[in-house]
Formats: C-alpha cells, structure tokens, sequence
C-alpha cells in the first residue's frame, strides 16, 4: 500500500485515507487499524506481554483498554461458581 519495489509511494495518511474512501469509509486512519490489530490478538488469547510488544504499548495499558476482549476474562469467576 505503501511502498513499491522498496519506494515510498506517497503520504501513508492520505494513502490510507484514499483507500477508506474507495472502500466506501471517511473514518479509517491508522489509529483505527492499531485498535483493531490489538483487539484481535487479544481476543485469539495472545499474550498481553507479547501484544505489548508487538505494537509497542504497555502490558498495562492492553490490560485496560483491550482487557475485556480476552476470552478468559471471567474463567476465574467461572470455575468458582461450579
């Protein structure tokens, strides 16, 4: 999208921005791709310390913003009532 044959190919912003548009969106921009990124690999059950990581933000910072999408946010509280 960005590069061709290892050459820059334009402004990322206005290049994701122009692919938004043809797709149909004036909201898309990189933030909303780092969200959804983040919130995948939460949800597939990836390691906090490990999305930290990869995308650069603190294992506390996934925990509270992103934390509620984990699949085993309750299996405490589940088993517990069994």
């Amino acid at each position: 999208m960005l590069e061709f044959e290892g050459q820059l190919t334009g402004d990322p912003k206005k290049t994701l921005g122009t692919a938004g548009r043809r797709a149909g969106s004036d909201h898309v921009y990189s933030h909303l791709l780092r969200h959804t990124v983040v919130t995948w690999l939460v949800q597939a059950g990836v390691p906090r310390w490990e999305v930290a990581g990869w995308v650069g933000m603190s294992v506390e910072m996934i925990e509270r913003v992103y934390g509620h999408h984990s699949p085993d946010r309750f299996a405490a509280v589940m088993k517990a009532q069994r």
